[in-house]
């Protein structure tokens, strides 16, 4: 069932790469975060990051360092935010989002031509669009899951 799941992560993340640069992998990557065991995460999101950098031609290691940025920042910011309020809590995936796309596009050009891109003040809204976005989604899919199932962590 896991490996049907990678594959059709894999399926969405390339066409919504190659389409408009937005990534599913750290929706679902987010989402998963607290449902499932941190040694299943961990591995999930290791060989998905691994093979999602091997179909979109970046550097080996990129989306893997982005994501686990992203979550480090993530329990870095439910230290002050309290995960309990229902919009208050999200603002820390919305930051931790927004620094994923910054990473990713930061350290794809540094890594395979040795040059950080420059960062204009468009590149800077249209990620702050995809982040909003991504947030509004990874909140539509916790009070979905939450109607759906009890607090009870995903078994597989």
């Amino acid at each position: 069932m896991i490996i049907i799941g990678i594959v059709i992560l894999l399926a969405f993340e390339s066409f919504f790469s190659t389409l408009c640069a937005f990534s599913v992998a750290i929706i679902i990557a987010l989402t998963l975060l607290e449902k499932w065991d941190w040694k299943k995460w961990s591995i999930v999101v290791f060989f998905t990051s691994i093979f999602i950098d091997i179909i979109l031609y970046r550097s080996l290691g990129v989306t893997l360092l982005s994501i686990s940025l992203s979550v480090l920042t993530l329990y870095t910011l439910f230290l002050v935010i309290p995960k309990k309020q229902i919009l208050l809590s999200y603002i820390p995936y919305f930051l931790s989002v927004l620094l994923f796309y910054i990473l990713l596009w930061v350290l794809s050009s540094f890594l395979e031509d040795g040059v950080f891109e420059v960062f204009s003040f468009q590149v800077f809204l249209n990620y702050l669009f995809k982040s909003l976005l991504s947030t509004i989604l990874i909140f539509v899919v916790n009070i979905l899951n939450s109607r759906f199932r009890t607090e009870k962590r995903i078994s597989i």
